[in-house]
């Protein structure tokens, strides 16, 4: 392990663990966090790395330590780890994902900050990797409802994609969040490099968009009552 990036994985995580530990890789070592509680700093003695190890075992399950001047790969590493532990990047192996990382982005907000307007155009879907996205729809000028909140692991955005759609909702920050940014250049790659992992990836992202067609009619009755009661318009209809 010597010059390789090394993912330490939260004792708890036994599922993130052998998601990783499945991988065939030889430059990065997956292991354990071994360390006990209130023990002192054994191999990772810098106390600014040790609060960066601990902040991410705790926020991600998963930190990743790299030799000196490979900070951008153990960024990366990191972000193909946590990708890797989700359904639709499931049949990408990591060494993939992390070939994957100049065509994948991040963005990070503050609590309360907008991430995109109801009406705006763009050609990106997001993945929450850390805190909640609140998803609402405006049902008058100064009432909005909320529709979703997405938490990590989670996508939302994905029919921009293929069209570059207005938004059809507003997302915003309820709190510090962590995005991971994929964009149409992120799937041509993908479906280059492999053929058979990408098709996996649209096939679980569309039995997803199903799922939530499937409670549409729901929402838009739900929505429709709760915008004639905001503006008070149901009781006229009664």
């Amino acid at each position: 392990m010597d010059d390789r990036l090394l993912v330490i994985v939260d004792q708890s995580r036994d599922d993130l663990f052998t998601t990783l530990r499945r991988d065939d890789d030889d430059s990065v070592a997956v292991m354990r966090d071994r360390r006990q509680p209130g023990a002192a700093p054994g191999r990772f003695a810098i106390e600014r790395r040790l609060r960066a190890v601990g902040h991410d075992l705790r926020a991600l399950g998963l930190a990743v330590v790299a030799p000196h001047g490979q900070r951008a790969q153990a960024d990366a590493v990191a972000r193909a780890a946590f990708l890797r532990t989700l359904p639709l990047f499931a049949a990408f192996s990591l060494a993939e994902l992390i070939e994957l990382a100049d065509h994948i982005d991040e963005r990070a907000l503050r609590r309360n900050r907008t991430l995109f307007h109801e009406g705006e155009t763009s050609a990106e879907m997001f993945v929450v990797r850390q805190g909640i996205v609140l998803i609402s729809k405006e049902v008058t000028p100064r009432v909005e409802k909320v529709l979703a909140r997405m938490k990590p692991g989670e996508f939302f955005g994905e029919m921009n994609l293929f069209g570059c759609l207005p938004r059809s909702a507003t997302a915003r920050a309820e709190t510090d969040i962590e995005l991971i940014v994929l964009q149409r250049a992120t799937l041509e790659k993908m479906l280059a490099m492999k053929p058979a992992a990408a098709l996996a990836f649209f096939t679980a992202m569309v039995r997803e968009f199903c799922t939530r067609l499937a409670a549409t009619d729901d929402l838009v009755s739900e929505v429709t009552r709760w915008g004639l009661e905001a503006t008070g318009l149901d009781s006229d209809l009664r």
